[in-house]
């Protein structure tokens, strides 16, 4: 009998369950047909208008007028462009550089060695002039994979793809360990055999920059890089001849125009390298723009104004983002004005879930080229940056002043450190009379008593010969980049902090 009755309510229940799901159901579609849908938004019922940041907008039954069209075609394609302009800037300064680089001399064997240190007569993105520098782009070759092959000891740097993505470190933080070796850049989509006795990379773009200093300074510097050889797969029997050229010898544009010609460098960025699967929606963007992987990019007249307008509001975009950076992690320490140059402790710009826009552009817009070892943790290996735009009190560091940066002894650098001072139009090392854009541990320092150090940025010498100082030029704006070789377990454990710097009075 119980068992009947158990039967018997549980069915009940069940419909008037459905009854009450199927009560509301009604309701919410009689709400629904309720709702008055002939609202400003429905183009499609009579004459439509409304004022925008860009002016009238006017439909009539649902079409827009030809004065409307125009004024979204060109709003549209305007702010695509900017948006390609942000996105694409890692990538247009690879290539500008490429382009700078080949200019001066260079060529797959002849690689640019700054022999004598770099200056300001090379304009660069926040480079340095503490090492010794050999660089040089490449293109692959889609059947023939590319052999890099690198000297050991006292020398450190990278492999990146034409993003600016590391592919690989070399040198001691690299899988040389510091002993030297080949490494094998193999081609996107390359299905050739792979021999086992190199550092195989794979690359995902066909342009690829390689970047080694020597930690040795003088002749000796010199003929560590001059050790660096380069050359195909199928000429591994017999590798061609290495001619590096002095690049002090010649005045070196290696960044890219901020506004006029911006986009055609684009176009010849793009043109014949491997479409990622990665940047596919920006391609497509790009594409309804002109801009192709595989056809020439011919811009109209009205495209060139949009273009040149384009290149202006992204390059004053990109400025904001990289000196005024609204990432909540900027900041090397919370009481002080210091900012990090990776904002997202990442030198790929991504994550597992996002490409990290903003952080790309940051570093694209004031420097160039990145290692892995850049943002690992490995006490007494690789090196750590970090900028300074303000002053203590949040002012925009301005050449006009003067000012004095105090470090405290015990700076958390196992090689060396260095404090650069550049430019911020040209975010190159700044050019002054003086010619000396940076002062570090490599130079003869004047130490205070405590063997603490100050050194002055500021446009006319002090009167003290004696003080350690760099110039910078009235009305117009700079900023410091400080260097940390091989850095402490102090600068990781956060024991050591660097003061800011302070306006003189």
């Amino acid at each position: 009998m119980k068992n009947l009755i158990i039967y018997l309510v549980i069915p009940s229940i069940l419909l008037f369950s459905c009854q009450q799901q199927g009560t509301r159901k009604q309701e919410n579609s009689n709400k629904e047909s309720q709702i008055d849908r002939s609202i400003p938004g429905n183009f499609a019922i009579g004459k439509n208008s409304f004022d925008s940041k860009i002016g009238n907008i006017l439909f009539n039954n649902g079409y827009p007028d030809d004065a409307t069209s125009e004024l979204l075609y060109n709003e549209m394609d305007f702010q695509r462009a900017v948006q390609v302009y942000l996105w694409s800037l890692p990538l247009v300064s690879m290539r500008a550089a490429h382009e700078g680089n080949r200019q001066a001399g260079a060529s797959d064997q002849s690689p640019a060695i700054w022999e004598n240190l770099l200056f300001p007569n090379t304009l660069v993105f926040t480079g340095n002039n503490s090492t010794l520098y050999t660089i040089n782009t490449i293109y692959l070759d889609k059947n023939d994979p590319l052999i890099i092959e690198i000297p050991g000891e006292n020398v450190l740097g990278m492999i990146n793809n034409a993003w600016q993505q590391p592919l690989e470190d070399l040198g001691i933080p690299g899988p040389d360990k510091g002993k030297g070796g080949k490494y094998l850049i193999l081609p996107p989509d390359y299905k050739g055999e792979v021999p086992t006795n190199y550092f195989a990379i794979q690359s995902d773009t066909y342009l690829v920059y390689y970047l080694l200093r020597a930690f040795e300074s003088g002749q000796k510097g010199v003929d560590k890089l001059k050790q660096v050889r380069v050359y195909r797969l199928s000429q591994k029997d017999s590798p061609p001849e290495m001619k590096p050229f002095k690049a002090n010898e010649n005045d070196i544009n290696l960044t890219y125009p901020v506004e006029k010609g911006y986009f055609e460098m684009l176009s010849r960025a793009i043109f014949g390298e491997n479409a990622r699967i990665v940047d596919k929606n920006m391609s497509g963007i790009m594409a309804e723009l002109g801009l192709h992987y595989d056809k020439p990019f011919k811009p109209n007249e009205r495209m060139k104004e949009i273009f040149n307008n384009a290149e202006k509001v992204g390059n004053a975009m990109a400025s904001n983002i990289s000196f005024n950076s609204r990432n909540p992690k900027k900041k090397v320490w919370n009481d002080r004005q210091y900012s990090y140059v990776f904002l997202d402790n990442t030198p790929s710009f991504e994550n597992d879930k996002l490409q990290l826009l903003d952080s790309r552009i940051n570093f694209a817009h004031q420097a160039f080229s990145t290692g892995k070892s850049m943002t690992l943790e490995l006490v007494g290996a690789g090196s750590k940056y970090f900028a300074a735009y303000q002053d203590e009190q949040g002012n925009w560091l301005d050449g006009s002043n003067s000012y004095t940066l105090h470090i405290e002894e015990g700076i958390p650098a196992r090689n060396f450190w260095a404090v650069t001072v550049y430019d911020a139009g040209t975010r190159s090392m700044i050019a002054t009379e003086q010619n000396r854009p940076e002062l570090g541990s490599k130079f003869n320092l004047n130490l205070n008593s405590d063997k603490s150090i100050d050194i002055i940025f500021g446009p006319t010498r002090p009167n003290d010969p004696k003080v350690n100082w760099i110039q910078t030029i009235p009305n117009k704006g700079f900023f410091i980049y400080f260097r940390l070789y091989g850095p402490e377990q102090a600068w990781y454990d956060g024991s050591w902090k660097l003061n800011d710097i302070e306006k003189i009075k």
